[in-house]
This record gives structure tokens, C-alpha cells and sequence, in this order.
């Protein structure tokens, strides 16, 4: 091993005395100035210092580790040589003045968590679809208006967190995504239910509050390993009778839309936990709540119940909690 080579792996160990090392190694090889002033860069960067900083062994181990956190750090271009830090396993960049990431960011190839919510980011480098052991993305609050075909290549993905965006409309790639346990897309401006969803059958937590929906598909009925929806403030009328197979969900929360009845599927619903229907225009529920053994919580305010049908559902859930 020569002595460049000897360089680069002391200075990417997680241990100061080898780094302090390579640092020495680095004053008998001229090529090693450039490497050094990328870390440098890297460290002013990511860490939030306003001007530079001589470099220390203590810099490049913060560097050094597989999970960094540069949040409110004022960074409004993230460097080229970010790729130095190929050990990288997590990187948080939320609420910073970021517009755009470099193309080499996609040769983080260890990266499994990236964080981008809160910045002007409303599109992503091609390399990205490079990023196979991604898992986690979070590109919320962006303003973004259309998801781009690269986030299909992402197979690998849990969880996929899109909210608070100007997205109208999900592409049919989302169905690649075929591990994803988590979709968040509340607060964008959905108006229907995009049956690339249905493909997504390891999905367990899907959050679409605050959009436009009107209706739900009978496709909704796929997500057979589902274990909590979210769909409060839209503008849902009613529910499909496959709502029902539903079986896993332990929390559905409808609260703030336009439901007036229950499908007679919904005592299908066995594991449900907690039922939130609040601010609805139901006048009754159907007596298959019953089978509803495991309901523990049911918000029923701001409904047009009568005191005899509230009577009704109090018998036919006896242990269960009612606020109406």
C-alpha cells in the first residue's frame, strides 16, 4: 500500500489517532491539499461556520460519521465534494435555503435516510436514482409540483414523505415502490385517489389529510397490511363497501369531511382501535359496528346524531369510549 493510498483510509477512520495520523502523512503528499480542502469545505458547510476554519483531526471525525445533522444551518449550496463522504448513512438538510443538490450526490451509495424538508428543492439530479439503499426520503415542504420519474427507481424505499407540496396528482411509477411502508402526501392538492397506491400492498401508514378527495376507489381495498389511514379535511360524501377488507387498520381517522353514512363493511374492520368521525354530516352508524370488538376510542362530535342513535351505538359498543 503506498502512501496516497495509506492517506485515504486514515483519513476516513472513525478513530482520531488515525486521522491525526493521515493528517501527518498528508504534509509529504501535495496531491493530498485538495482532498483536505474539500473536507474543509465540508465541514464549514455542513456545520454552519460563516468563514473558514483551519482543519482539525476533530473535524473530519464529525465528518467521519455515518449520520450527520445539518439542519438550520443557512446552507443555500451543498459542495460537489459531498461525495467524499461515501460512508454516509443519514444526512439531514431540513430548513436551509437549498434550491438544488449536485449531481455527485447520488455516489452516497451507503445512503439510506436523506432528509430535504423545508427548502426550495422542487426537483432532483438524475444521479439520485443511483442512491439503491435509500429508505427513507423526506422531500416535504419543497414546492414541488410534479414527482419526478427517478423516484420510481428507488425500489428500496420505506417511506416516502411528500406533504405540504403543490402535488395534484401521483404518477403510475409510485407502484414501483413496492417495499414502501409509509406514504405521506397530506397537504398537497390532491382531488382523486391515484389507484398507483393499490400497488403498494406492504404499505402500513398512509396519510392523505388536508387534500381535495372526494371519493375513494374500491382499489383501497389492496392495501390488505395497512395499519393506520389518515384522510381528515377532505371532502368525502362516502366510503366504498371495500373499506371493509381492510383488516389490519387500527386507526382511520375521517375527521372534517362530508360522510353521511358508513358502509355496513365497516364491522369487516376487526382490529380497529381508535375511529375518528368528527365534524361529519352522519345521521346514524350501521349495526355492524358491534363486531367492532377491539374499539377502544370513537369521535363522533359535530355530527347530526340523535340522542336515541347516540343511545344505539353506546349499547352496541359498551366498552368503548364515545365522545359526540
Amino acid at each position: 500500500m503506498d502512501n496516497q493510498d495509506k492517506f485515504l483510509q486514515l483519513l476516513h477512520s472513525s478513530d482520531e489517532a488515525n486521522v491525526q495520523l493521515a493528517l501527518e502523512i498528508a504534509k509529504g503528499i501535495p496531491e493530498s491539499n485538495v482532498i483536505l480542502q474539500d473536507y474543509q469545505e465540508l465541514y464549514q458547510v455542513l456545520f454552519g461556520y460563516a468563514t473558514s476554519i483551519p482543519l482539525e483531526a476533530q473535524h473530519i471525525l464529525a465528518l467521519n460519521q455515518t449520520s450527520i445533522n445539518a439542519t438550520y444551518k443557512n446552507i443555500s449550496r451543498l459542495p460537489p465534494s459531498i461525495e467524499q463522504l461515501d460512508h454516509l448513512q443519514a444526512l439531514y438538510l431540513s430548513h436551509n435555503p437549498l434550491s438544488d443538490l449536485p449531481e455527485s450526490i447520488g455516489n452516497l451509495i451507503n445512503l439510506k435516510v436523506l432528509v430535504l424538508s423545508n427548502n426550495t428543492i422542487n426537483q432532483l439530479p438524475q444521479s439520485i436514482k443511483k442512491l439503491k439503499n435509500l429508505q427513507r426520503l423526506h422531500w416535504e415542504w419543497n414546492q414541488i409540483k410534479q414527482i419526478p420519474p427517478i423516484i420510481g427507481s428507488l425500489t428500496n424505499l420505506k417511506a416516502l414523505i411528500l406533504s405540504g407540496n403543490q402535488l395534484t396528482q401521483l404518477p403510475q411509477f409510485i407502484g414501483n415502490l413496492i417495499n414502501l411502508t409509509s406514504l405521506n402526501i397530506k397537504a398537497n392538492q390532491f382531488t382523486q385517489y391515484s389507484d398507483s397506491i393499490s400497488s403498494l400492498t406492504n404499505l402500513r401508514e398512509l396519510n392523505l389529510n388536508n387534500n381535495r378527495l372526494t371519493q375513494l376507489p374500491t382499489t383501497i381495498g389492496a392495501l390488505t397490511n395497512l395499519e393506520e389511514m389518515k384522510l381528515d379535511n377532505n371532502q368525502l360524501r362516502q366510503l366504498p363497501e371495500t373499506i371493509g377488507d381492510l383488516k389490519s387498520v387500527f386507526r382511520l381517522s375521517l375527521m372534517h369531511n362530508q360522510l353521511t353514512h358508513l358502509p355496513e363493511t365497516i364491522g369487516n374492520m376487526k382490529n380497529l382501535e381508535d375511529l375518528y368521525l368528527d365534524d361529519n354530516q352522519l345521521t346514524c352508524l350501521p349495526e355492524s359496528i358491534k363486531h367492532l370488538k377491539h374499539l377502544d376510542v370513537l369521535d363522533l362530535g359535530k355530527n347530526s346524531l340523535s340522542s336515541s342513535e347516540i343511545e344505539k351505538i353506546k349499547a352496541l359498543l359498551p366498552n368503548c369510549s364515545i365522545t359526540y
